[in-house]
């Protein structure tokens, strides 16, 4: 065997590798799970984090921004049942559908930190360390906003202090059902005016028959409650 290629052995950069780095960087309380996701749970939830990578394997990986979403059980089997009740017609339900999304990248770290990931290809342990401080800045600003958001409660409440357009983003979708959802177990007082909005804009404005099925049948699983 040449130097040449038992070097080229010597810095081949495995899945086994990339899980193990993931590792390193594993937040306190989570697991990894088999989709390389760190998951949790919490009270009538699940929280995910998911650090970005396109994998080039055998030879390296190139990480990029930390995206985490919190599933809250109670709004998803609503979601889902609806799904289910209009034969997924409209909207169909997976099982790691989530309720609240936000990613983070440059406005944590900097643009030309961010941009600091695509020029450094992870390989093995000594360029991981490179990326490493980046990337767990990035997971603690995504666990912070996680503790801030935890109850449904809470991440309503949050979500109603943003704009209009940067709530519907951190809503997953459809956001109009999610929200028609969240109001409801929480019993805020527009939820019938809300509804009746949607209605009036799948009548008039942007007529759709398909989506005043989709809410009525919602409305009828969120009535029962």
């Amino acid at each position: 065997m040449t130097v040449k290629n038992y070097h080229k052995m010597e810095t081949l950069y495995t899945k086994i590798k990339y899980l193990e780095h993931l590792n390193f960087i594993k937040p306190s309380g989570f697991m990894l799970n088999s989709d390389e996701i760190y998951e949790k749970s919490i009270t009538n939830g699940k929280i995910y984090i998911y650090v970005a990578t396109d994998e080039h394997f055998p030879h390296s990986a190139i990480f990029g921004q930390v995206v985490i979403s919190i599933r809250f059980t109670n709004v998803e089997d609503i979601f889902s049942q609806a799904c289910a009740s209009t034969n997924n017609l409209v909207y169909v339900a997976e099982d790691d559908d989530f309720t609240f999304g936000k990613g983070f990248a440059h406005s944590v770290i900097g643009q030309a930190n961010f941009d600091s990931l695509c020029d450094n290809e992870v390989h093995d342990d000594q360029s991981f360390n490179v990326v490493r401080p980046l990337l767990e800045q990035m997971i603690n600003a995504a666990l912070q906003w996680a503790n801030q958001n935890d109850t449904l409660q809470n991440a309503y409440n949050n979500a109603e202090l943003l704009s209009f357009d940067a709530r519907t983003k951190l809503y997953s979708q459809p956001f109009p059902n999610k929200y028609l959802i969240v109001k409801k177990l929480l019993n805020k007082p527009d939820f019938q005016s809300y509804y009746n909005e949607l209605i009036d804009f799948y009548t008039n404005e942007e007529p759709d028959s398909n989506e005043i099925t989709f809410l009525q049948t919602l409305k009828t699983h969120l009535d029962n409650l």
